[in-house]
């Protein structure tokens, strides 16, 4: 399965994640964040140019692991990994 790591290096990209399309977003305050590119997700409108870098690949099972565990969910977010 495909998965995807996201650099925003000035971290102020504004990404979000929604459970379903009515629910508010909730943005990413993160430089580095990794997500399923099938939820909801886009980035919010400002008036100045931002970037961010992806890397695609398949990630090693352990590496995954490391970053589950790492990871910290927010209350009415799930979080969940790819199998």
């Amino acid at each position: 399965m495909a998965q995807s790591i996201s650099i925003a290096p000035r971290g102020e990209k504004r990404f979000f994640l929604q459970n379903a399309a009515e629910d508010p977003p909730l943005v990413v305050d993160k430089r580095v964040y990794w997500f399923n590119d099938m939820d909801y997700h886009g980035v919010l409108a400002d008036p100045f140019f931002r970037y961010s870098l992806r890397v695609d690949g398949v990630f090693d099972p352990s590496f995954l692991q490391e970053l589950e565990r790492r990871a910290k969910p927010r209350s009415g977010v799930r979080r969940t990994l790819p199998r």
